[in-house]
């Protein structure tokens, strides 16, 4: 509020009123008693009801002073002197009034009913005011433009201000539609109508400020959080949730969504017969059912489910004691694990796990009707269980556990052989001590192929270890997936010194193979140099081993080399002859170039296609007749 000084001269005060008597008046406006000068003058109470207070005496004459509302009130101006303070007022020096002071009821309004050498500050200036000094419009989509926000500005002062002038920090997000005129009058208010319109993701800030000479400035501050759409479908039957949350749909639907990370998360139901297989986003190959998405622009992705009609097999991503007491109680851990996953049938019961002990054989239990596994991506593992158990055919590794992440070669209890037998299980899974015979399991791999997918290794019993897990109440066949591509295969047992690898693999050549040579390094050629980096190679069966640069790089394949030129699924060890394809062999690793049985020649396993094992697994002696195959790709 704006301070209003009054100077007044009470020694020329009489002459100027030009009064030849007084009286003193009471704040109420009622007379008061006559003092000893012949002058008055009034000052008025405040807007609330005050206490009249009693001025003292001067040369010249006497003032009245009013109160303020309750406490705190104004005193009353003195004569020449300093005046007294009026009841519940303070004095006040040299005849100064000063209407700004409140007491507890209001403010002070003190104003002169005769003006006598009295002066005033000019009238208030021109002020832009606003009741709103900010605003977040929240959450609001890249791109769009949200609602109107309408911002009020007034002008608080007492004069006209100059012309209205609006800056805007960020035109490219924010936009206004200004309704003021060009100036406003004292008292006068006007809207601006603001829109955002976030440009990328994430917190986003502007403003927008008015201004005017005389008047000043008045800014509204601005904050918007930029989001993208998200949005997924679904093909089959399942859904799709989101963390953090904001989907939950069956076949489509989107939400906005913070810049960042967002894990889309697709369920199956148990009993429902549907099987998650995949996303159409490229950050989430494979059928694991979590994908984890970056969010820095809109994305839509898909998510398919697929009718199951062959059973499914899974390695759990959880491990087990190996004294559970029996190899029927890890049926009740698969079943367990299924159920949570949401792959199991109705009644819960539709696997067993791949252990043995003498009362109960894993086939055994799978019954003669079952038949056609495939794994969590829907790729074929076995048909019949006379192939898979007589004939060794698998397909393709197990690989998945039931969420349907890709394991690392993970070891599992089994307690079976290749060919269904009994073979070591802990004492029929009643102990976990260190190794012994009585302490000693068989493991199978989730990374192996014909026989070592059951029998690939032994051990103690005192580490736990995960569970193969496989449906039994289904009856479909399933074969191969057949890919075009350059044939590689394993051949017959190669006799070191007897021909060249090379002439090997011309005489074991599958049928439609006009021309190949030994995948085998040399001590004056790699391995990798026979191949194309771009084909695709496949086995006779026509399932995809991978790329010729795959190959090259001695890691991880599609599936592995585990079959001969005759069709034949055969797990063993390989002649490579070098450590990497891509390296030129050693006299030591290639059997002295493949001519002497009196060193020794790197080998790899074909039982395996997660690892480098298929290439690299250990040296070997090169002495005898016909001791391994070697790997054969078409040209």
């Amino acid at each position: 509020m704006r301070r209003i000084v009054m100077v007044f001269s009470f020694v020329s005060l009489g002459a100027v009123l030009g009064c030849a008597s007084g009286r003193i008046l009471n704040g109420d406006g009622s007379q008061g008693t006559d003092a000893e000068g012949s002058d008055t003058f009034r000052l008025d109470a405040g807007p609330d009801k005050g206490v009249t207070g009693s001025g003292g005496s001067g040369a010249g004459g006497q003032v009245t002073g009013a109160a303020g509302a309750d406490a705190g009130g104004t005193g009353g101006a003195g004569g020449a002197d300093q005046g007294d303070a009026g009841t519940g007022g303070r004095a006040i020096d040299a005849g100064v009034v000063d209407s700004a002071e409140a007491g507890s009821g209001g403010a002070v309004d003190a104003r002169p009913d005769v003006a006598t050498d009295a002066t005033t500050d000019s009238a208030p200036d021109a002020e832009l005011r606003s009741l709103v000094p900010s605003h977040d419009f929240g959450p609001i989509e890249v791109g769009v433009t949200s609602g109107a926000f309408l911002w009020q500005i007034f002008n608080g002062g007492g004069a006209t201000t100059g012309a209205l002038a609006v800056s805007n920090s960020d035109p490219t997000e924010v936009t206004f539609n200004n309704t003021c005129s060009t100036t406003l009058s004292a008292g006068a208010g006007c809207l601006v109508a603001v829109t955002f319109k976030p440009a990328t993701g994430g917190p986003r800030t502007a403003s927008v400020t008015v201004s005017a000479t005389p008047g000043g400035s008045v800014t509204l501050t601005m904050a918007a959080a930029g989001r993208y759409r998200l949005t997924v479908t679904t093909t089959g039957t399942g859904t799709v949730t989101t963390s953090p949350a904001g989907i939950n749909c069956g076949t489509s639907c989107s939400t906005l969504v913070d810049p960042g990370p967002v894990t889309l998360m697709a369920r199956t139901t148990n009993g429902s017969g549907s099987l998650f297989s995949g996303w159409s986003a490229t950050a989430c190959a494979g059928p694991f059912r979590d994908c984890v998405v970056n969010i820095n622009a809109p994305l839509t992705v898909s998510a398919q489910f697929a009718p199951v009609s062959a059973n499914l097999i899974f390695v759990t991503a959880a491990t087990f004691p190996s004294n559970l007491g029996s190899a029927i109680s890890y049926d009740a851990k698969c079943n367990q694990v299924a159920t949570a996953a949401g792959i199991n049938d109705a009644t819960g019961t539709a696997f067993i796990a791949t252990t043995s002990d003498s009362v109960s054989l894993m086939k055994d239990r799978l019954g003669t009707a079952a038949r056609g596994w495939i794994r969590m991506d829907g790729m074929p593992f076995a048909d019949s269980q006379s192939s898979m158990f007589v004939g060794g055919q698998v397909f393709n590794s197990i690989r998945f556990d039931e969420t349907g992440a890709r394991l690392n070669g993970a070891i599992f209890f089994t307690g079976t052989g290749a060919g269904g037998t009994l073979v070591f299980n802990c004492s029929d899974w009643t102990t976990n001590g260190d190794v012994s015979i009585a302490n000693t399991a068989t493991f199978g791999a989730s990374d192996a192929g014909p026989g070592n997918w059951l029998d690939g290794y032994s051990g103690p019993c005192s580490v736990n270890r995960a569970l193969a897990c496989m449906g039994k109440t289904r009856t479909a066949t399933v074969g191969p997936v057949i890919t075009a591509g350059k044939k590689i295969w394993q051949s017959s047992s190669y006799t070191v010194g007897m021909q060249s690898p090379d002439a090997k693999c011309l005489a074991d050549r599958p049928a439609g193979v006009a021309a190949s040579m030994a995948f085998i390094a040399l001590t004056n050629r790699a391995a990798a140099s026979v191949l194309t980096p771009s084909a695709v190679y496949v086995r006779p069966d026509g399932t995809r081993v991978g790329t010729g640069a795959q190959l090259a790089a001695g890691g991880p394949l599609d599936s592995g080399i585990w079959q001969d030129f005759a069709g034949t699924y055969s797990a063993q060890n390989v002649f490579t002859g070098s450590q990497d394809p891509n390296a030129i062999g050693t006299s030591d690793s290639t059997c002295a170039n493949w001519t002497s049985q009196g060193t020794t020649g790197q080998t790899g396993s074909s039982a395996f296609d997660g690892s480098s094992t298929w290439w690299s697994s250990a040296p070997v002696p090169c002495t005898g007749a016909g001791l391994y195959p070697i790997y054969c790709a078409e040209l």
